[in-house]
């Protein structure tokens, strides 16, 4: 049976449907969905359980642009949270647990405006306004009125494309020292929020959520970017100030005029784990959100290379982030790996086939992220950078790479295209 353009039965279109875009590279020979795929007419393209039962038809399918009943995949994304968290009460394996997310159809983004810069270009921005109000020593009424238009377009660049936009962050972290503290907050604002609509929590609780992952350093900015540069260990003075970072930077935005209960505790708190035994449905809003900021704080910090040492694979990192207090997988540690997948966006990768590769966008299981091959078996640079399905057993992903490892310089352009 030819599924593509299967006009009877059901209907022909999907009448009263919100329609979201859906990625062909997500389509295989011999694999079904769980859901409907239309063109951007509506037209029925492949019925939720069909099988692509050959590559004729697969060529014939992704030669329309597709999409996908914004409902349906709700419905499929909730039935799958509870099989990982049933996973994650069991203590599977993260191994486990990453091989049973499909990855959900992109989120409906809104029509860019026709003079929209690139994105790396806004970022280039975003990225300077952000150093510039984290390192006010005296934030004020003026300072603050800046923090909500930031934080803003921030969530804006999510939406408009979270995977370019974690390849670029995970890129600029790793490899730009002397902004560490700014591309810190950027990547650890856009995870946070990233992870916390994966774990449906409230659009008002994401929005303090993400105004104190900018700001949780605002402490300690400069001596942030010092430490990154510095090979020796923090000294006494040093430590002193990373200890009470937390606190005083809660009391420097309750200066400024910050009002928000909930971004105030979850800054003056996100340094230490009071109650680290605790479920998640124990915890107040302040200790539920600021459990998630931690972990990821902790992810981003370990992958970011300093002067002094090496930054970990992202594997490795994930340990942290992933396990509970009592080292099995938990529901913050669930929500991680759903959302940014084993291998993030920027991060790099070998393959099965003994090439070094970028990662550029989630994929179709957490282990099985787009790929783009940018160094070959024998360690010399691909003239070109060639994209690879990690889903195929010669191009499999067999483990993540260091930074330091990798001596290709990238052109995130070009790599861009690809992705």
């Amino acid at each position: 049976m030819d599924f593509v353009r299967a006009r009877a039965p059901p209907p022909p279109c999907l009448p009263n449907v919100n329609l979201v875009p859906f990625s062909a590279e997500h389509l295989r020979v011999n694999g079904s969905l769980p859901f409907d795929v239309v063109d951007a007419a509506g037209a029925l393209l492949m019925p939720r359980g069909s099988v692509i039962a050959s590559d004729e038809q697969l060529r014939n399918l992704t030669s329309h642009r597709l999409f996908v009943d914004q409902e349906q995949t709700e419905q499929w994304r909730r039935g799958l949270a509870g099989e990982i968290d049933r996973m994650v009460r069991s203590n599977a394996s993260l191994k486990s647990i990453a091989q049973a997310r499909p990855e959900a159809p992109a989120a409906p983004r809104p029509s860019a405006a026709p003079a929209a810069a690139p994105l790396p270009v806004e970022l280039s921005e975003l990225q300077l306004r952000t150093s510039t109000l984290l390192r006010e020593t005296q934030p004020d009424a003026a300072w603050l009125a800046r923090v909500g238009p930031l934080a803003e377009r921030l969530h804006q660049l999510v939406v408009r494309d979270a995977d370019v936009l974690l390849y670029l962050l995970t890129q600029a972290t790793t490899h730009d020292l002397e902004h560490y503290s700014s591309h810190h907050a950027l990547l650890c604002t856009t995870t946070v929020e990233l992870c916390a609509a994966t774990l449906g929590w409230p659009a008002a609780q994401i929005d303090s959520l993400r105004r104190a992952a900018l700001t949780m350093n605002l402490a300690m900015t400069a001596l942030q970017d010092a430490l990154a540069l510095q090979v020796a260990a923090p000294t006494p003075t040093q430590r002193a100030q990373i200890d009470r970072h937390a606190a005083a930077g809660a009391q420097m935005l309750r200066a400024a005029g910050v009002a928000d209960a909930l971004w105030l505790d979850i800054v003056a708190a996100h340094h230490d784990d009071p109650r680290p035994h605790a479920a998640l449905a124990e915890l107040s809003d302040a200790e539920r959100l600021t459990r998630l900021l931690r972990r990821v704080d902790v992810f981003t910090a370990k992958i970011s290379p300093r002067k002094g040492r090496q930054g970990l694979p992202a594997t490795l990192a994930a340990r942290d982030a992933c396990l509970g207090a009592d080292g099995r997988p938990d529901e913050i540690g669930s929500a991680v790996v759903k959302t940014l997948g084993i291998y993030p966006p920027g991060s790099y990768v070998r393959l099965a086939s003994g090439e070094t590769a970028v990662v550029l966008r989630r994929g179709l299981r957490a282990n099985q992220p787009r790929v783009a091959s940018i160094v070959r078996p024998d360690g010399q640079p691909m003239g070109v950078p060639v994209l690879r399905n990690t889903g195929e057993a010669r191009y499999e992903v067999q483990a993540a790479v260091r930074v330091q490892e990798v001596r290709v310089r990238l052109n995130h352009e070009r790599m861009l295209a690809l992705a």
